[in-house]
């Protein structure tokens, strides 16, 4: 790939996309010496260099006489301008593939995963289009996984989970504030539909973490 007068191979491209995911703590650096085949030396030996020189420290033999940060800020900026714009719902494997067909840049799979998931991005989550309940995720940190855990899993939360079918968020609270007063003209409907007791405040995370064992 050539960018502003600097000419970075896959390898090193690649390799951008991984210490930039250390930078930003989304990857630890062990993980990104198993994930590049590196020692744990050479990796602390490249977030050095992209420290003090940025994307150039990278490269080769130094090639090039663009700026420091010029591919970083440059080409990750745009790349991920135009996931965000038109493949927002593509995971990183489709995603790459339009990229590269489509956009001509030279990246991999792997390096864009690392982008997608760098801190602090966010994915956007719609359940039911009738009722649309939009969920917005933003990545903390991602981690090694731990030897023998289960995954996905839940480590805290709080609140219920609304009933099927109540509406969008404005139903649910309407639902909540007609099983609060017994003398409401549709609290005898409201419960006849539920039946079992609704408690809003309640959160159970075993229950929540049994359920994706029950959807496999």
């Amino acid at each position: 790939m050539t960018e502003g007068g600097i000419t970075m191979s896959r390898r090193e491209v690649d390799r951008l996309g991984v210490i930039q995911a250390i930078q930003s703590k989304a990857l630890r650096q062990r993980e990104a010496a198993r994930q590049m085949g590196l020692t744990l030396r050479h990796v602390k030996r490249l977030v050095r260099r992209y420290r003090d020189q940025g994307a150039l420290g990278l490269v080769s033999g130094h090639r090039g006489q663009c700026p420091n940060n010029t591919i970083g800020a440059a080409v990750h900026a745009e790349i991920m301008d135009r996931v965000r714009t038109r493949y927002v719902d593509f995971g990183p494997t489709l995603a790459c593939k339009k990229l590269v067909e489509v956009h001509r840049y030279s990246l991999s799979v792997e390096t864009l995963r690392q982008w997608m998931i760098a801190e602090g991005d966010k994915l956007i989550y719609k359940y039911d289009f009738g009722d649309g309940w939009q969920h917005e995720l933003k990545i903390g940190m991602v981690l090694a996984p731990e030897p023998g855990a289960r995954y996905p899993r839940c480590l805290k939360g709080k609140r219920a989970c609304s009933p099927e079918d109540c509406g969008e968020l404005w139903g649910y609270e309407n639902l909540i504030q007609i099983l609060a007063n017994s003398k409401h003209e549709e609290y005898e409907e409201m419960r006849e539909w539920i039946g079992d007791e609704i408690d809003p405040e309640a959160f159970d995370l075993d229950e929540v973490n049994q359920m994706p064992k029950r959807m496999r």
